[in-house]
């Protein structure tokens, strides 16, 4: 009767119903079933039948693939595989390589097969394995947790129960094996269990799900678009609808069929993003922005080719005079990305203020630098004007930044905020969604109701394209507004040459001209530092950091002798750092 029980529910779980109503009466049945198999789960008689017949297959098993090897590897090699895919790079996530990933290139496809397994040192041993995660994680789902736990805490008290009963029932295994084991039977009883190798590779660069009989794909640093194997049933669906109301605190339901929530732990760093009925059509779509992906430094952007040295060197010299920066492009350019890496290298002594709607500027408390965050209500949850962004803005003039961080500008009353800022005399970094600069203008004048005389306060601003060679900056301009408004092009990416070209000389902008007003700056000693900086981004670019700190320090010391103009300083420093770098001292 076990057993049939067992295989009934097995079946159920199978099934994919389309009725949303059938399944929440399956659901509840299922419910009523776990409970009934916990319960003959916990007689003796049932334990003593289980572990003896389990002993005899985990060891039947063991012997099994130590006889018939061969045939186990060939199950994993990837010449199995369809012959229009091949292997492009595997590579293992998780501290104790817990996963393995498998990136495939597809003929005639410009995406990329993405295919996630458990890693286990031993292959011949995988069944064995698998079976004692399935034991260990149906033990761990009968523990009863009585208080609300954060994300953290659950993985944690998991780990602990998942430790204590593997070394009962299996005190010879290693260490290493108890760990891996006790962590992937932890995982495999959440909500987001399927999610969590995706979750945790700092490749990726957000995660997608259009609809509910679709599969996951995603977008990859390296390897740009990517399908997976990945699907949900919609008790699964349900989970995850579940584990982020729990963790956002927010509602998500008829009346709130949408919700936008940051979830952080020392696994992963997320803003989720779930629409449902009745707004979504198919009843479920979900985007992850991955927060805690690799971070890229200008050094890396420029090995990588999305700006040149010199465009760098100029927007360096730029940062350092707090002058305003406005990155514009369409959706997944890069804009946010760029702010990033340019935000690590403003002075350390700079006090930063950032109003974000979703937290996506980094953590710098670790490079000893000064921030004060503020996260705003989202535009899917406002229920309290008082926390809104633009009301948030206009409060920065009495919080003395020396620069702000105002993340993407959405609304009118965001942008009137921004412009608000700027006639003030603060600056910043902020991004902005655009085709190009032309309807980046058209936007500012008829979308958000921006006196044109407003754009002169803008300072520069950047155009970034998504390429089919990669992200790059294609255009830096500014705006001057006089009798009409111009653009003045500064920099202009050539596709022929997969090159820019600068269109002035920079020290004729409008920009350097704002600084010379007010500032004793010749054009020999403004070459001089642009030449030095291209310099040491050039060197920088070929001998790259694996620890960003690194780099901000140099930055730090870099940053204080040029707004010194200690020029010669400046030089010594940096032939001392040149040595250090090819020594690999630093």
């Amino acid at each position: 009767m076990y057993q049939k029980l067992g295989k009934q529910f097995k079946l159920y779980l199978k099934k994919n119903n389309h009725d949303l109503s059938f399944q929440k009466w399956i659901n509840e049945l299922n419910e009523n079933i776990k409970k009934i198999l916990l319960i003959l789960d916990s007689l003796n008689l049932i334990k003593h039948l289980i572990n003896t017949q389990k002993t005899f297959e985990l060891d039947h098993t063991r012997e099994r693939f130590i006889e018939d090897s061969k045939t186990h590897r060939k199950l994993f090699n990837c010449k199995n595989l369809n012959e229009n895919k091949f292997l492009l790079k595997t590579y293992f996530i998780g501290s104790s390589k817990n996963y393995q990933i498998s990136i495939y290139n597809w003929k005639y496809h410009t995406e990329k097969l993405y295919r996630v397994e458990i890693f286990l040192e031993n292959p011949n041993k995988l069944d064995y394995y698998k079976e004692i995660i399935n034991k260990i994680s149906f033990y761990i789902k009968s523990l009863k947790i009585e208080k609300f736990l954060t994300f953290q805490e659950l993985v944690d008290l998991l780990l602990k129960h998942s430790l204590t009963y593997l070394n009962e029932i299996m005190p010879n295994l290693s260490s290493i094996e108890m760990h891996k084991l006790s962590f992937l039977s932890s995982i495999n009883i959440l909500n987001i269990k399927k999610l969590f190798p995706l979750l945790i590779d700092d490749y990726i660069e957000e995660i997608f799900l259009d609809q509910p009989h679709d599969k996951i794909y995603l977008n990859h640093q390296i390897y740009g678009r990517c399908r997976t194997e990945i699907s949900f049933n919609l008790e699964e669906i349900e989970r995850i609808k579940t584990f982020l109301r729990l963790y956002s605190r927010e509602r998500l339901d008829i009346i709130h069929p949408s919700v936008k929530s940051v979830i952080k732990n020392k696994y992963f760093y997320c803003r989720f993003s779930i629409d449902i009925s009745p707004l979504q059509l198919n009843g479920f779509c979900l985007d992850i922005r991955k927060l805690n992906k690799n971070i890229f430094s200008i050094p890396d952007l420029i090995f990588y080719q999305t700006l040149s040295s010199e465009i760098a060197s100029f927007l360096y010299f730029c940062i350092l005079k707090r002058i305003n920066l406005t990155v514009t492009g369409e959706t997944d350019t890069g804009k946010t990305t760029l702010i990033n890496a340019f935000d690590l290298l403003t002075p350390k002594e700079f006090r930063k203020i950032y109003v974000e709607n979703a937290v996506e500027s980094l953590d710098e408390l670790k490079f000893d630098m000064h921030q004060v965050k503020y996260k705003t209500q989202s535009l899917e949850n406002i229920e309290n004007s008082q926390f809104t962004k633009s009301n948030l803005i206009q409060t920065l003039l009495h919080r003395t930044p020396d620069i702000i961080f105002l993340g993407e500008i959405l609304t009118m009353e965001e942008c009137k905020a921004l412009f608000h800022c700027l006639s003030a005399g603060l600056r910043g970094f902020q991004t902005i969604h655009s085709k190009d600069i032309s309807t980046l203008i058209n936007r500012f004048l008829y979308h958000f109701n921006i006196e044109r005389i407003c754009l002169n306060d803008l300072d520069l601003i950047i155009l970034m394209k998504k390429l089919p060679i990669g992200r790059k900056i294609v255009e830096i301009s500014e705006i001057s507004v006089n009798k009409g408004i111009s653009v003045e092009k500064i920099f202009d990416y050539n596709p022929m040459t997969n090159n820019w070209v600068r269109k002035k000389n920079l020290y004729h902008t409008n920009i350097i001209k704002k600084i010379i007003k007010y500032e004793h700056l010749p054009e020999e000693d403004f070459n001089l530092m642009i030449n030095l900086f291209k310099e040491i981004f050039e060197f920088l670019s070929r001998f790259r950091f694996n620890k960003i700190a690194d780099l901000v320090s140099i930055f730090n010391i870099i940053g204080f002798l040029a707004s010194k103009n200690n020029y010669l300083e400046l030089i010594q420093f940096w032939e001392k750092t040149k040595k250090k770098i090819k020594k690999r001292g630093f």
